[in-house]
């Protein structure tokens, strides 16, 4: 899956690393879409769990609009987003960098071993 930059589009600060489907952005580059295409993601619940009464919680949606950049207006280098609303866009579900998975492996490793030795030991 193709990893997009999701930036804030007031201070033009990058907020996450988003993966999004593979079949979207072949509609783009193709054309498919319109010039600015725009998602919408849905932002997961914090997993706080409710105990009031039932009531509908319209679900939380974040909208990017994805941006096309240029060399010399000519030659495409890749695509960016802005988070329409950038606090929502913070609670996605981030992608790590190529550089990053290595370390971040180790470290769920690390945390899935301690965790079993914990339980054996206890």
């Amino acid at each position: 899956m193709p990893r997009l930059i999701i930036m804030d589009e007031e201070l033009h600060e990058a907020l996450i690393v988003i993966e999004i489907p593979a079949w979207f952005m072949r509609e783009v580059e193709s054309g498919e879409r319109s010039h600015f295409p725009h998602f919408r993601m849905h932002v997961p619940e914090d997993g706080r769990i409710d105990v009031g009464p039932a009531r509908y919680e319209p679900p939380r949606i974040c909208t990017v609009k994805l941006i096309r950049v240029t060399l010399n207006g000519k030659k495409h280098l890749f695509w960016y987003g802005y988070a329409m609303e950038p606090e929502m866009a913070l609670e996605l579900r981030c992608a790590f960098l190529p550089g990053q998975l290595g370390e971040v492996q180790r470290r769920e490793k690390a945390a899935y071993f301690t965790g079993l030795l914990e339980a054996a030991f206890r």
